[in-house]
């Protein structure tokens, strides 16, 4: 059998739901369905039948092994918002902390003070990725592609968010840059320069602020996606009706159903459909879900991810846009009050916008903090 073996440099803590087993490292099931797409894709019609240990339709598992190895260095308790009173307690105990990141999954385990029911995002040394096969060709294809996995990639849990991101050792950022844009799917990207490394928990900070004033808005700032929908597409984005028919109407929805309503959409979708649509200054969390299986009667949207990734290079954030799938416009979701489902408002996605797969790259153009610029 032969091996080739590769060293990773990690530039963000990974988010691991094993992160309290001993040898739990970034997994080899999670890097291998990437990097055995690439190389369908990148070897084409070079990959022999004997190379193939599984095909179903675009899925391939390539005959090959990875072993990933690795210590962990430094832990951290990742949240949304650490009260100050814990803050203090972490400090007096030695914990190590995020503070302002785009993860709340366990906000409420770390205000109760419940720390050991909370995952951690960890930092590892000496990681090594060991590549085993019968085919050595096959490893040369490995070897080529790998670099071009980890620089494209994020892992673990809130990989889109800027956690988990790793590149071949020695990997400069210049060749970084060049290996995003190599990647097949690479649209175009945009940098935030720091200038030196200025510690994880001002990276998460400014990836949670700006994709909150994208998305939502945050503080004084309104939500971008709102102002791009209104001005270029002449559509209002759903809170102020959802507000209106759940939050604030004490005796139901006066109008339960607005997917005839051309002017009204669900427009935050379009950068992530979430389980819940929080209302904190109300104390309301309204339910989330898509009530129709579009025109093919086969696609259902449950949990659609944002088309946005934040990579972490060194001193510097990357901001990526990926191309929306296409169910994802012009379908009913169901906005309910109660568990029953009794109390609710029926709001549509926006159809396709004007400009058609482009208009995320525009509204990036336009909408995003001017201190990013492109990757050229």
């Amino acid at each position: 059998m032969y091996n080739k073996s590769f060293t990773l440099k990690q530039h963000s803590p990974l988010i691991h739901f094993q992160h309290d087993k001993e040898g739990a490292t970034l997994r080899a099931t999670e890097v291998k369905p990437k990097l055995d797409a690439l190389i369908k894709e990148r070897a084409k019609k070079s990959i022999r039948p004997e190379w193939i240990r599984r095909e179903e339709g675009d899925d391939i598992a390539l005959s090959y092994k990875l072993r990933i190895t690795g210590q962990a260095s430094e832990e951290y308790l990742v949240a949304s918002n650490v009260p100050k009173y814990m803050k203090q307690e972490y400090g007096a105990q030695g914990i190590q902390y995020l503070a302002k990141t785009p993860y709340f999954a366990d906000n409420e385990h770390i205000k109760k003070g419940a720390t050991d029911q909370a995952r951690r995002a960890v930092m590892y040394q000496n990681l090594k990725v060991q590549v085993f096969s019968f085919y050595p060709e096959l490893l040369e294809w490995v070897a080529t592609c790998m670099p071009l996995v980890f620089a494209y990639n994020n892992f673990g849990t809130r990989q889109n968010k800027g956690f988990g991101c790793f590149t071949v050792a020695e990997t400069t950022q210049e060749q970084f840059e060049n290996m995003l844009i190599e990647h097949p799917d690479y649209s175009n990207a945009l940098c935030y320069e720091f200038g030196k490394h200025p510690g994880h928990d001002r990276v998460f900070a400014r990836i949670d602020e700006e994709y909150k004033i994208l998305k939502s808005g945050f503080a004084k700032e309104p939500s971008q996606l709102m102002i791009y929908f209104k001005e270029d597409e002449k559509k209002e984005w759903e809170k102020p009706t959802i507000k209106k028919e759940l939050v604030k109407n004490r005796r139901g929805p006066s109008r339960p159903d607005y997917t005839g309503h051309d002017g009204i959409k669900y427009i935050r979708a379009l950068l992530g459909v979430a389980e819940l649509y929080e209302f904190p200054r109300d104390g309301a969390k309204i339910k989330i879900e898509c009530v129709d299986d579009g025109e093919d009667k086969k696609t259902k949207v449950e949990r659609f991810k944002s088309p946005l990734t934040f990579k972490v290079f060194g001193g510097t954030i990357y901001l990526m846009a990926n191309k929306l799938p296409p169910e994802i416009y012009d379908r009913t979701f169901k906005f309910s009050k109660d568990k029953q489902g009794k109390e609710y408002v029926l709001i549509k996605t926006p159809p396709k916008p004007k400009k058609g797969d482009a208009w995320l790259d525009d509204f990036l153009k336009n909408h995003v903090d001017k201190r990013w610029t492109y990757v050229k």
